[in-house]
């Protein structure tokens, strides 16, 4: 391949994220950077053989085709799967043992973006505390030549994949049931068709058809423009539960039986039920937490608290060995997939639990939507220093407060309501969530005084050049 091989562009040093590369191409990420991230990954990882796979997006196969070359320009050997969800790049390192792999997309960001998601030996994450330091030194640095090109392989592993997943649950038990899936031209697509090929009950896969024109623009059901489509979708079709998923495949989204979406946070406490049982552990994020405890705590279940995102959920099940980790987001992690994410187990399950209890999803949900009501993630564009408005916030509150938490942005708890305000690792975004015990009132209440205290920090006038902050008069 004839990929350029100067030193990144200084506009690349901002694509290295929390867990993950994702940048605007070609600013941020373009073929140069893609080539030198194959050759760094083996020079830190070692020799061996490494996984290539991509997304829809236009730009994602000249950069797949750069990192290969650079992994093999370094001596590695790599089987480039093409075009596949992330979770097949996951699988394909568990069930050959591979050295590692990178499933290149940006998920649900816009069209101008594309990233890396790397891991390594047993599908652990890459982050900045296990691996991905070391990657972003090496990406910088000219290495050692290596003595020899290593071998590029196309092949497969969806086959083998779908046997694991319809292993995962009593799917004859599923015979009669209708699921309608709306894939959005994006990766989940062609796993869901080759599903319905294999399962006893009625699977309905639409814009099943990867995209890179992206009619529908990028997957993203946390879009509440897509969210309505989808809702009408599930209407029209009228399956028992409707799915959705995000650019890459690994995140999904339900739909119940009326069209009405269900809330992550309440999927999470669905999963839980499925997949702990007592004396197990589970992972959960902070952002919202008084469901999923209750389920646990009825459950015997154990619940150890990480921070939001994929590379510190997957290092904190692995450290308690957790039988299951979620995010509200829509990510599940599964101690029996090698603690990765899938969106295709999640709703395998959901599934099987509608039809364990004879009911529908919106009956499984309604007793914890009365109990926990939620605000919904509330997202608004970051202005100025983050730190300094999660102190803002928590000085004018803190008087009332039960407790306060910065393990994951800022955590406070009251008596009869809490929530959770944090910056986004992915996008320049804050995100708020709050809910109470039963008591949609106080929920209004709350997220109005919390968005006058944003708004009231914001118009704050930053400081000015001697460092002293302009007061009002």
């Amino acid at each position: 391949m004839g990929c350029d091989v100067s030193s990144p562009a200084a506009g690349q040093h901002r694509a290295l994220g929390a867990y993950d590369i994702r940048g605007l191409v070609p600013e941020e990420v373009d073929e140069t950077l893609a080539y030198r991230v194959g050759r760094a990954m083996v020079r830190c990882l070692g020799p061996g053989m490494y996984v290539v796979g991509r997304d829809m997006r236009p730009s994602s196969a000249a950069l797949a085709q750069a990192l290969a070359s650079g992994l093999c320009a370094q001596g590695g050997d790599c089987l480039d799967l093409g075009l596949v969800a992330t979770e097949e790049v996951y699988y394909a390192i568990l069930q050959r043992r591979l050295r590692g792999g990178v499933m290149v997309t940006a998920s649900h960001n816009p069209l101008p973006y594309n990233g890396m998601k790397i891991v390594g030996p047993g599908a652990m994450p890459l982050d900045r505390h296990g691996g991905l330091g070391a990657l972003r030194q090496a990406v910088w640095q000219d290495g050692p030549a290596a003595g020899g090109r290593g071998r590029l392989w196309q092949g497969s592993v969806r086959d083998a994949y779908l046997d694991y997943l319809l292993g995962q649950v009593d799917v004859q038990a599923l015979a009669g049931m209708r699921v309608v899936a709306e894939c959005g031209c994006g990766m989940a697509g062609p796993l869901v068709r080759a599903l319905g090929d294999r399962v006893p009950f009625a699977l309905i896969s639409l814009h099943e058809e990867p995209d890179q024109t992206l009619p529908m623009d990028i997957p993203n059901p946390m879009l509440k423009e897509q969210q309505d489509r989808i809702a009408e979708t599930a209407r029209r079709y009228g399956g028992q539960l409707t799915l959705a998923f995000d650019g890459d495949g690994d995140r999904c989204f339900f739909f119940d039986e009326h069209g009405t979406m269900v809330d992550g946070y309440y999927v999470l406490g669905l999963l839980i039920a499925a997949c702990a049982m007592p004396g197990e552990t589970v992972v959960l994020e902070r952002r919202l937490l008084w469901y999923s405890l209750d389920v646990a705590s009825r459950r015997g279940v154990r619940v150890v608290l990480a921070k939001a995102g994929h590379g510190f959920i997957k290092s904190a099940m692995r450290r308690h060995g957790a039988v299951y980790g979620g995010e509200m987001s829509g990510h599940h992690f599964f101690r029996s997939f090698g603690f990765c994410d899938s969106g295709m187990l999640p709703w395998l399950h959901v599934l099987a639990v509608m039809q364990q209890r004879g009911c529908g999803l919106a009956d499984l949900v309604r007793t914890a939507r009365e109990a926990f009501p939620i605000s919904g993630e509330r997202n608004r564009p970051l202005h100025g220093d983050t730190k300094e408005t999660l102190l803002f916030v928590q000085h004018a509150l803190q008087k009332e407060a039960l407790e306060s938490d910065w393990t994951d942005g800022l955590s406070m708890t009251f008596p009869k309501w809490r929530f959770n305000l944090r910056a986004s690792n992915t996008e320049s975004l804050l995100r708020l969530n709050v809910e109470t015990r039963g008591d949609p009132r106080l929920l209004d209440d709350k997220v109005v005084l919390l968005d006058a205290l944003l708004e009231e920090h914001e118009r704050i006038p930053a400081p000015d050049q001697t460092g002293t902050r302009v007061r009002y008069g």
